[in-house]
């Protein structure tokens, strides 16, 4: 809820004689109230009437709090209060709970009026519930990139598994989610879950005793689509069902080229509902999760020269548990000059050096062999590749049982995003000398108008204490700069109508309230390609010229 004051207004600027038409003021499509100074109900249009869900004659003559019980204790009635005994307007938004447990949504305005105070409001519920049912597929989308950015890192089934319901729980906030694999498919009591505790171990070991949960066939009707369950009583078999939550419960297939390869089951919060979009969007989730499991399955199929990806660019081989090259790609044969005759059996200690391999590369290669995935970027020299910078990433390499028998390495020569990286660094320590030694004030704003470079001339010139510009609390530090001037309230409009724009320089003298001048300068921060980056606003005071 946001409470934005209007301009203040004297009690003399008030209407006087005021007097309701009721015929033509019924034709408007604002909520039309009056309350007395005593609080009571004066008038009411036909608008009004609507957005209150009741009859009017049930409210005028009555006191507000009387007609709506606990009033008292929210904001829109603290803002009445302000503007009954201040006088001043007022604008807000506010969300009104109906006794009957609707809720609606309102934009308020309050004007002081010599009979009390007249609210004026605009029913603004459909707009915000369609601005939340676009957040709730957004958060829907995000927990389905994350998802897939599992798919697309995670090399082992249990791993993706558990990143997937971590990911769905955490971005979407569903109450809980779980992901089974079928026994005859994989390892049995293979699954994972976000959500239920230690009370998903009695699942997990009733899944490897070929036990399956009421809702597994429900998920194979369904034919791979997301579904709800049409029976959620049934869960009381479940070990999940009293940690499933009083919401509804849906599950899907996971399915790949006519193989059943599991099944996906989320729980949702209390007081939430599934969207056609998110049912569709949660079915597309179970379709890639079977085509990434079917994916792994098949890799893990294949001997392990298959497993080194000979057309990458990264230089790649496979490292047995004695810590010896087994094969190694073109690439890696390329850049450190051993034939494939030589790389068999080497030592990593003698490709990388007695001192590198045992501070370094020998602990990263024992993670590896334990199931972990590992990177590391190191300075050093390969070949004849000699200061250069390289990036490794350590993965695990699985039998068909599931057991790590050799590790897959994977070398990038990085080394020339690490001189773009200290080009970018040098280019940042000229901007910030730059600033400190202009003898003019400096603020860049980025792409969302948020600060994001200033100097401390800036601060001096506006007054603007250092801790707030450290802060960057982008409200605070202009409520700070429009102190300086003689209308605040026009300068600050002023500066918001330049930021709203994109385009144009603007330039013009400003007049502080303590006889100051300044010259303010602005303009669009574009890169090579038109593209908008941000916007550089100038001053200098000019209070001598």
């Amino acid at each position: 809820m946001s409470d934005v004051s209007a301009p203040t207004r004297s009690r003399d600027d008030e209407p006087r004689g005021f007097s309701p038409l009721p015929g033509v003021m019924d034709l408007m499509l604002e909520g039309c109230q009056i309350l007395g100074h005593d609080w009571r109900y004066l008038y009411l249009n036909r608008a009004a009437e609507l957005q209150n869900r009741r009859p009017s004659s049930e409210l005028l003559g009555r006191v507000y709090e009387e007609a709506w019980p606990g009033v008292e204790r929210t904001d829109v009635f603290a803002r009445i209060r302000r503007t009954l005994e201040t006088r001043v307007p007022g604008h807000m938004r506010n969300k009104f709970e109906f006794p009957d447990g609707g809720r609606g949504w309102y934009d308020l305005r309050f004007e002081p009026i010599p009979e009390g105070v007249l609210i004026l409001s605009v029913d603004v519920s459909e707009q915000v519930l369609e601005r939340e049912r676009a957040r709730h597929l957004q958060e829907v989308l995000d927990a389905i990139r994350r998802v897939n950015q599992a798919i697309a890192r995670e090399r082992d089934p249990g791993a993706l598994i558990a990143r997937a319901c971590d990911a769905l729980v955490e971005t979407r906030s569903y109450h809980a989610v779980w992901i089974a694999l079928d026994p005859a498919e994989r390892v049995p009591g293979l699954a994972a879950h976000a959500g239920f505790g230690h009370g998903f171990d009695a699942f997990r070991e009733q899944l490897a005793g070929g036990w399956r949960p009421s809702c597994w066939a429900e998920a194979e009707r369904a034919n791979g689509a997301f579904t709800l369950l049409r029976q959620k009583g049934s869960c009381a078999e479940c070990p999940l069902g009293a940690a499933a939550g009083r919401g509804p419960t849906g599950v899907a297939r996971l399915r790949h080229r006519g193989r059943d390869l599991g099944v996906l089951g989320i729980c949702w919060a209390s007081d939430s509902r599934m969207s056609a979009d998110e049912s569709s969007l949660l079915s597309e989730v179970a379709a890639d999760l079977g085509a990434a499991l079917h994916a792994l399955e098949t890799e893990r199929r294949r001997d392990a020269f298959e497993q080194i990806v000979t057309s990458s660019e990264d230089a790649m081989a496979l490292v047995d548990r004695e810590h010896r090259l087994v094969e190694a790609s073109p690439s890696w044969l390329a850049i450190t000059s051993y034939t494939a005759e030589q790389v068999e059996g080497l030592e990593m200690r003698e490709v990388v050096g007695a001192e590198v391999y045992e501070s370094l590369v020998r602990e990263k290669l024992d993670a590896a062999f334990r199931g972990e995935i590992v990177s590391l970027e190191t300075p050093g020299e390969i070949g004849e590749r000699t200061g250069r910078y390289f990036e490794t990433q350590i993965a695990p390499c699985r039998d068909t049982e599931g057991n790590v028998i050799r590790v897959v390495l994977s070398v990038r020569d990085v080394t020339r995003r690490r001189q773009d990286e200290e080009q970018l660094r040098a280019r940042n320590a000229l901007l910030a000398t730059w600033l400190e030694a202009t003898i003019d004030g400096i603020l860049i704003l980025d792409q969302a108008n948020r600060h994001f470079a200033f100097n401390r001339r800036f601060g001096e010139l506006w007054n603007v204490p250092a801790e707030v510009l450290t802060l960057r609390k982008d409200e605070e530090i202009l409520e700070h700069v429009a102190r300086n001037m003689p209308e605040p309230g026009a300068f600050v409009a002023r500066v918001r109508q330049i930021m709203a724009s994109r385009e144009g320089v603007e330039q013009e003298e400003l007049a502080l309230a303590d006889g100051r001048v300044f010259e303010r300068s602005t303009a669009p921060i574009l890169d090579a390609d038109g593209r908008y980056l941000g916007r550089l606003w100038r001053l200098r005071d000019v209070t001598d010229r």
